[in-house]
């Protein structure tokens, strides 16, 4: 009889154990306040970070905890990095280019994936009723990984100072030429996030992408922010204080991760003499849906690029 009521006992707690980490999971690929969720994770394209979870399960009921623990733990990493790899792959570089498709066959530069991979930290874990342990990692998409997919089109650009305008042009001239940085609408169409993103004007004149800014801000806060609020957007400090705001008309490429602009509004922001220094330091923001059909939801806060003001 006892030995019936310990086995029920037993098939309770894992029967709980399974419900709960459906649950951890299923949270897990809800949109969250912010990035792109699948199944294993999430992506937060806003603040350059993958997180990713991985499950160990008790060998036995019986087990040494403390022997075991750190067996669980070692396997829950190896899982949580093997997901976090996954991810990565299909990871959009550009509108043409996954990073799996990218890598190819270079096994040099998978290793080189997979050695920062290993050091991702540890941010979550927790074990449930039945002893299955569960496991968050994340993952700095910002720094050594964006260094490594960046395009050799991102360059080092050497500082430019803008030209001043005189006296009689500033009284002449409205404040166009005093624009701090560069805010694209993009609600109302569908959008795609990237480690490349371009903009064109109707005209399929490039207004930017990565010929227009310096690598060393590229690498350590991406080509462009993204929010789901244009308040935010409008006071945050990588567009600075006096931000012009232009409105996407649609979306282009295979993946539709690239911004079409009107002409006029390509115009305006090259007419600004500052415009070299905005997109050279990325002081892009695209404004987005809140969520849109991809299941992306992006953070309202923007992070703000050290230097940029």
């Amino acid at each position: 009889m006892r030995k019936h009521k310990a086995v029920r006992s037993h098939m309770k707690h894992r029967f709980l154990g399974v419900i709960f980490l459906f649950l951890i999971m299923t949270v897990m690929a809800t949109p969250g306040p912010a990035g792109e969720s699948l199944s294993h994770g999430q992506i937060d394209w806003l603040n350059g970070t993958i997180k990713a979870t991985g499950v160990a399960h008790p060998q036995s009921k019986d087990s040494d905890i403390s022997v075991d623990s750190q067996k669980m733990l070692s396997v829950a990493k190896v899982s949580a990095q093997q997901n976090l790899l996954g991810m990565i792959k299909q990871l959009l570089v550009s509108s043409t280019d996954r990073v799996d498709s990218l890598v190819g066959s270079d096994q040099l530069l998978m290793a080189k994936i997979q050695e920062l991979i290993k050091n991702a930290r540890v941010i979550k874990q927790a074990y449930l009723s039945d002893g299955t342990l569960l496991i968050t990692i994340e993952f700095r998409l910002w720094g050594a990984f964006t260094q490594l997919m960046l395009p050799t089109e991102v360059k080092q650009i050497e500082t430019i100072t803008p030209i001043e305008p005189s006296v009689e042009e500033e009284k002449i001239k409205i404040d166009e030429s005093r624009w701090t940085g560069l805010i694209v609408d993009a609600r109302g169409v569908t959008l795609k996030p990237t480690l490349v993103p371009y903009i064109f004007d109707d005209l399929n004149t490039q207004v930017y992408g990565p010929e227009f800014i310096n690598r060393d801000f590229a690498v350590q806060w991406g080509m462009c922010g993204y929010t789901s609020d244009m308040k935010a957007a409008l006071k945050n400090d990588r567009t600075g204080q006096n931000p012009l705001v232009v409105k996407a008309i649609r979306t282009t490429g295979p993946e539709q991760t690239d911004i079409v602009i009107s002409t006029a509004d390509a115009s305006l922001t090259w007419s600004a003499s500052e415009h070299v220094v905005i997109l050279r330091e990325g002081r892009v923001v695209v404004v987005v849906e809140k969520i849109n059909k991809y299941g992306m939801r992006i953070i309202k806060k923007l992070a703000s690029p050290r230097g940029i003001s």
